[in-house]
C-alpha cells in the first residue's frame, strides 16, 4: 500500500511539473492550442506597398495574440491562395483570411515599381529684416552651410524691412514667427541657439535620401520667365502641394548688426544707437511666390508612384529686380505643411532628377 501511494505522489509530482512549464495562455505570438477557443482573428500585412518582383507576407493571431498563420487559409482578390505569401503585378489588391468558420477584416495592398530614392535638398526658411540685430548670425550660418553642401534650399522672408512682400504674413501666421531671427527647416524644426557653431542641424538631415525629386526648366523672354517644375514620385503619395518662390541675390540694404559676423564691412552707430552694418549683402530674398506660400494643391492622381507631375508658370520680372540675380526654388509638402524635398534653380537652366543609385 505504501508503494501504491508512493507511485501515485510520484504520478502527480511529474504532472504538475509539467503543467507548470513554459509559457503561459499571455506569452505574445505564441503557437495556438489547437484546444483553444478563438473568438476573432487578426490580418496583418508585412506592408501596405510591396515593390514589384517582392513578396506580400501576411500573418494571422487570434483575439489572444496567438501565432494561426499555418492554419488558416488567404484570399487575394477573392481568389484563395498558396501559403501566406502572394506576388503579382503591378496593381491594388485586397487580402482576408479565414481560420474555421471565422473570417478576418479585409485589408488593401498595392504592387509598385521599385522604390526611387533622390538626393535631400533640406529647406532653411530665414525669417529676418534689417531691423533685426542679431540676424546676421543666420546669415553667417548659411554662408558656412553653402561652403560646407549644395543640398540647402535658402529662402530669406523678410518682415518689417523694404524688402518684405505681402505674402510673407501668411508665412509668418502659419509656423507661429513671433520672435527674430526665427529658422525653419523643412518647415518643422526650428534651427536655434548659435547657428554658425551648429551646422549639423541642418547637415544631419541630409543623411535620409528622398523619396521625391525635383527638376526645373525655365527660360527668358525679355523680362517674361517662363517656367516649368517637373516632380517625379519613387513613392506612392497623397495628399501633396507644390510651392514655388522667385528669390533674388545680393541686394545691397543696411544691416542692424549686435554680432561680431561681417566685420570686413564698415559700420556706424544709427539714432537709436545701434551698430549698422553698411552695405550688407541679402541673399535669397523671397520677392514672389507663384503659388500660394503654403502650395498647391496635386492631384492625388498624379502621385503615384512612377508619375510624373508637371506645372507650367510665366512670371512677369519686375523692372526694379535685377534679372541676372534671380533665381527660383521649387518645394513639395505635405498635408502637415512639412517640406519632404526642395530644390533651387537658376534662370534658363534645365535641369534632371537628381536620382541615387
Amino acid at each position: 500500500m505504501k508503494n501504491l501511494i508512493n507511485i501515485s505522489f510520484y504520478v502527480f509530482f511529474l504532472f504538475s511539473l509539467a503543467s507548470c512549464s513554459g509559457g503561459g495562455d499571455d506569452d505574445n505570438n505564441a503557437v495556438i492550442n489547437s484546444e483553444e477557443v478563438v473568438k476573432s482573428i487578426k490580418l496583418s500585412i508585412s506592408s501596405e506597398y510591396v515593390e514589384l518582383n517582392n513578396k506580400a507576407v501576411f500573418e494571422v493571431l487570434s483575439d489572444k495574440n496567438k501565432v494561426l498563420t499555418n492554419s488558416c487559409k488567404f484570399f487575394v482578390n477573392n481568389q484563395e491562395i498558396s501559403g501566406n505569401t502572394f506576388d503579382g503585378d503591378l496593381g491594388d489588391y485586397s487580402v482576408y483570411a479565414t481560420y474555421k468558420q471565422l473570417i478576418s477584416v479585409q485589408k488593401k495592398f498595392n504592387i509598385i515599381p521599385k522604390i526611387t530614392n533622390y538626393k535631400t535638398n533640406v529647406l532653411v526658411e530665414d525669417y529676418t529684416g534689417t531691423w533685426c540685430g542679431w540676424c546676421p548670425r543666420v546669415s553667417q550660418a548659411i554662408k558656412l552651410l553653402k561652403e560646407e553642401t549644395s543640398q540647402i534650399s535658402v529662402v530669406a522672408v523678410h518682415v518689417g524691412d523694404n524688402m518684405q512682400i505681402s505674402k510673407s504674413s501668411a508665412l509668418t501666421n502659419a509656423f507661429s514667427v513671433n520672435s527674430y531671427p526665427h529658422v525653419r527647416l523643412n518647415r518643422n524644426a526650428k534651427w536655434d541657439g548659435d547657428q554658425p557653431n551648429n551646422l549639423g542641424a541642418v547637415t544631419g538631415l541630409l543623411g535620409s535620401p528622398r523619396k521625391i525629386g525635383l527638376a526645373m526648366e525655365s527660360s527668358l523672354n525679355d523680362r517674361t520667365l517662363s517656367l516649368k517644375v517637373k516632380t517625379q514620385f519613387g513613392f506612392p503619395y497623397a495628399d501633396l502641394k507644390l510651392v514655388v518662390f522667385v528669390l533674388e541675390n545680393e541686394i545691397v540694404e543696411d544691416q542692424i548688426n549686435f554680432t561680431s559676423y561681417f566685420s570686413e564691412l564698415e559700420r556706424y552707430t544709427n539714432s537709436n544707437n545701434q551698430s549698422v552694418s553698411k552695405s550688407f549683402i541679402h541673399d535669397n530674398v523671397l520677392r514672389e511666390s507663384l503659388t500660394a506660400v503654403l502650395g498647391d494643391e496635386i492631384e492625388s492622381s498624379s502621385t503615384q508612384s512612377g508619375s510624373i507631375y508637371e506645372k507650367s508658370f510665366s512670371y512677369d520680372i519686375p523692372s526694379d529686380f535685377n534679372i541676372l540675380k534671380m533665381e527660383v526654388v521649387a518645394i513639395i509638402v505635405d498635408k502637415d505643411k512639412q517640406a519632404i524635398n526642395s530644390r533651387m534653380s537658376k534662370l534658363e537652366e534645365n535641369q534632371t532628377f537628381e536620382k541615387l543609385k
